[in-house]
């Protein structure tokens, strides 16, 4: 009975957290903000599943950057325009 407490405090504890590594930095382009999805209560899934990049014509699936696609990846889609900003702090 023990273990099996320890083990659902563990998957408890660890629910959604990742390495470094596969954590994810979502990038929008120039004209939209990243606001928030609405998602069922009990929906588990990549951190791009919860966002939407969102502008007055349109909505579009954010792009997901993580450490291991590499800077490189990165500085081209940040010389590109795209960026991470929230729609609560974007001005158009």
């Amino acid at each position: 009975m023990l273990r099996v407490v320890t083990i659902a405090l563990m998957l408890r504890f660890s629910h959604g957290l990742l390495p470094p590594q596969f954590q994810e930095t979502l990038l929008c382009p120039t004209t939209h903000c990243l606001a928030r999805k609405d998602v069922p209560f009990g929906f588990a899934g990549p951190k791009r599943a919860y966002f939407t990049c969102v502008s007055p014509k349109s909505t579009l699936d954010p792009i997901a950057w993580v450490v291991t696609d590499g800077d490189n990846v990165m500085q081209t889609f940040l010389k590109g325009g795209w960026h991470s900003t929230p729609c609560r702090q974007f001005t158009d």
